[in-house]
């Protein structure tokens, strides 16, 4: 067993070596990163890209993917696209709705180091309505600027997500190690998830129907009234503040909760194994309720192991 376990660390060793020696001898070539196909490994040069620069007709409805380029829509006078993109990725603009696909299986782009390189910016009238937004990427950050979208779809692997939004309806928004920024006016209904990136979400006005759940990242949602939250985080410590209508809960496990702004009629109860909760002049351990809390037309329910909790109204 120890002769195994031996040879399967020199294994390792000799995979992280042979990495190294790769990634430093393509970046001395010059190359942008490398990929995996079925005829084996290369590396990516500027010979293995495509510039496209495009003036469009009207579209309504985008749905863009990329491997490790990154994905902005800019508001502007105009509808273009431009792109600098692997061999592979392909478009057409087809019944209204734009459309980049990347073709390549796997890319790797040096984690970033050359990802400016790479990118599909997509340009449109800053006061389009657009019916639907699809975009997704591996590596490359998302960046889109909405005046106007009932549906947004957006994912991401490593790379960060941006979201502006005048007048939002369903947003669902999923990453694994990327951050998670969302702005908007007013927005119907988020439901965002993370691994381990953070969250950081403000809507103006109106009221939001919120779910979020990461694991070790941290959520902040600041919004003029959220209807049943449900939020749920394992270490990472957990924000609300703005009205809280109807069956709210929020649950962590090692995280601290602060709610703040949430209505002189909001009824609560708090449940944790070792963590206290502090409201407006009362502490308590473990276990709080406030009278009628069963019956009542807005509540939350906080439930943490060891993290504290406070409530503001």
């Amino acid at each position: 067993m120890k002769a195994l376990l031996r040879y399967w660390w020199v294994f390792c060793l000799g995979a992280i070596v042979l990495g190294l020696v790769m990634l430093g001898t393509a970046l001395m070539l010059g190359a942008d990163g490398f990929y995996l196909d079925s005829d084996g490994l290369h590396t990516m040069t500027g010979d293995d890209m495509i510039e496209v620069s495009e003036q469009l007709t009207a579209f309504e409805a985008a749905d863009l993917n990329s491997v490790s380029g990154d994905i902005l829509m800019i508001p502007s006078d105009r509808y273009a696209l431009e792109m600098r993109v692997p061999k592979g990725t392909e478009w057409q603009l087809e019944g209204g709705c734009l459309v980049v696909k990347s073709r390549r299986a796997t890319f790797f782009n040096f984690f970033g180091w050359r990802g400016d390189n790479h990118y599909v910016r997509v340009y449109y009238p800053q006061d389009a309505a657009l019916t639907r937004v699809k975009a997704s990427s591996v590596s490359g950050e998302i960046q889109a600027n909405l005046f106007q979208c009932p549906n947004v779809v957006i994912s991401s692997t490593s790379g960060d997500i941006n979201l502006t939004l005048g007048e939002g309806g369903a947003v669902k928004v999923s990453t694994v190690s990327g951050g998670v920024t969302i702005t908007a006016q007013s927005c119907e209904r988020l439901e965002i998830s993370s691994t381990s990136g953070d969250m950081h979400l403000s809507v103006a006005q109106g009221q939001t129907t919120l779910k979020a759940n990461t694991v070790s990242g941290q959520i902040r949602a600041s919004g003029a009234a959220w209807q049943s939250p449900n939020i749920s985080a394992t270490s990472g410590d957990v924000s609300l503040g703005g009205a809280v209508r109807g069956n709210g809960k929020i649950s962590t496990v090692s995280g601290d909760v602060v709610v703040s702004g949430a209505g002189d009629g909001l009824a609560y109860s708090f449940s944790s194994v070792s963590g206290g909760i502090r409201t407006d002049g009362y502490y308590s351990e473990r276990r709080a309720k406030s009278p009628g809390f069963d019956t009542a037309e807005n509540r939350l329910a906080i439930h943490t192991t060891s993290g504290d909790a406070q409530l503001h109204e």
